[in-house]
């Protein structure tokens, strides 16, 4: 069977930069304990049954690592920031997960999450997603952050690799094409950073871009699918979050039963799409309500004031979890492994990790149905 890899979003833990923007010792379990109903039935807020915990503490991750090894998870992909002012929400990684004990149990990887900080913890009505800070990735930048990764992650044993390459992720291509003034010079940047790879590891590099950014790249630039995986070296599409929400035309209510119905569809969609492979992606729900102002109306305004999943029980995880794994055993797929958004990104309502509610059953879910030796 193909791997399993879950995104893991590190803002649960204190950071200079939102001690600035939050107060002093705050982290995002501050928006978790505040979240409110935003109709009959909603179940917020979502309480971690393990607590609200510091990630940054290498005892804590050990525990998380095990707990993912046992429920047959095979990496996490960490949610990786740089900033116009350098790296941000770090400590998660470095102080935490490569110094946990157990490190080398569970492969890791790194998704460049290239977008502005926001203040969408929470985002008001009026202004549901103001900069903080910005992230202006241009080519000084990108040899800075892609120097750090390779010495600090990439020569690392348990460094996700597929296919004998080292992974490493951009989550919005588009805007990295933009930063580094266009496609071709972002290829030419892309190029470099597989010498220095090769160079300094031995290794090639595998380039993920994620998809729901992808038909803004072709229709701004005017290029085909093949012309911008060529430019832009990429070896494999996969996505952070599927389409589909805005179909059952409910605000703010989707079915997240009706929603996962539509994934085999997108996967057979995005794999015939690409001429790389399409690696599909599960989500465990879907919930941005905690971070929205509780006192402001929740209306359509964009995010983070969206759709919320209902009924995204961990036997419809189960269900949606089948369709994945009986979609990359099709001869429909070319994928290398499967992504979860995510392990733990409880303000969106995406996380496996335990709370009062369900307790372990979505991870049991992913141990049920991923039996078959890996």
């Amino acid at each position: 069977m193909k791997k399993i890899f879950c995104y893991y979003f590190p803002n649960w833990h204190i950071d200079k930069r939102n001690e600035k923007w939050h107060g002093k010792n705050w982290t995002e379990w501050e928006v978790t304990k505040y979240a409110v109903p935003r109709f009959d039935g909603h179940i917020q807020p979502r309480k971690p049954l393990w607590g609200y915990i510091d990630e940054s503490k290498p005892e804590v991750m050990a525990e998380k690592i095990d707990i993912a090894c046992e429920y047959g998870i095979d990496g996490f992909i960490f949610d990786w920031y740089w900033l116009n002012e350098g790296i941000y929400r770090e400590k998660c990684i470095e102080n935490g997960f490569l110094k946990a004990e157990n490190c080398n149990k569970l492969q890791f990887g790194i998704m460049l999450c290239n977008h502005n900080a926001i203040q969408a913890h929470p985002g008001s009505k009026a202004f549901p997603s103001p900069v903080l800070e910005e992230c202006v990735i241009r080519n000084e930048r990108f040899s800075e952050l892609s120097k750090y990764c390779i010495e600090h992650y990439f020569n690392r044993e348990n460094y996700m690799c597929i296919n004998g390459k080292i992974f490493f992720a951009v989550f919005n291509i588009c805007k990295f094409a933009d930063d580094l003034g266009g496609v071709e010079k972002a290829g030419e940047v892309i190029c470099n950073f597989r010498k220095e790879c090769i160079e300094k590891t031995g290794k090639d590099l595998y380039f993920c871009a994620v998809d729901p950014q992808a038909e803004m790249l072709l229709e701004k630039y005017g290029i085909t699918v093949d012309e911008a995986e060529k430019i832009l070296t990429i070896d494999v599409w996969t996505t952070h979050q599927n389409p589909g929400m805005d179909r059952q035309g409910t605000f703010p209510v989707i079915d997240y039963k009706k929603w996962i119905d539509t994934f085999p569809e997108t996967y057979l969609e995005k794999t015939e799409k690409y001429n790389k492979p399409y690696n599909p992606c599960v989500a465990p729900g879907w919930d941005c309500s905690p971070r929205t102002v509780a006192s402001d109306a929740y209306e359509d305004v964009g995010y983070p004031f969206c759709h919320i999943a209902v009924n995204s029980t961990p036997e419809n995880f189960e269900i949606s979890l089948k369709n994945a794994k009986e979609f990359m055993k099709s001869e429909n797929s070319n994928a290398d492994f499967m992504v979860v958004s995510s392990w733990n990104e409880w303000t969106e309502g995406g996380y496996l990790e335990p709370d009062e509610q369900d307790g372990y059953k979505k991870l049991e879910a992913i141990k049920k149905v991923f039996t078959e030796k890996k």
